[in-house]
């Protein structure tokens, strides 16, 4: 599977992350692709409720999302070993 992402530094960067379930999680997702637990696909779309508040305004969806993840990576050790010590994002996305 192709990842741009370098999954022996962040293997390097967790190793002393106090998580372990949760690294060893994110690390085999990265190498082999996480599953989304569907055993097919639905026949339609789910909406979720919050659909409309995250379409009209996703400039906040995306602040919260980017303070999420400055949070979580504030807790990985060692940063300097990173790729890059501070986290640099441009937009984040989902659908």
């Amino acid at each position: 599977m192709f990842t741009p992402i370098n999954i022996h530094a962040i293997t390097d960067a967790l190793h002393l992350h106090p998580v372990r379930h949760f690294v060893n999680r994110l690390l085999d997702g990265l190498q082999h692709g996480f599953s989304t637990g569907l055993s097919c696909l639905p026949a339609s779309s789910f909406i979720c409720s919050n659909l409309r508040s995250a379409t009209s305004d996703p400039h906040t969806v995306s602040s919260v999302i980017k303070a999420e993840v400055f949070k979580f990576w504030s807790l990985v050790p060692n940063t300097d070993s990173f790729p890059h010590p501070v986290p640099s994002f441009k937009d984040l996305t989902f659908v």
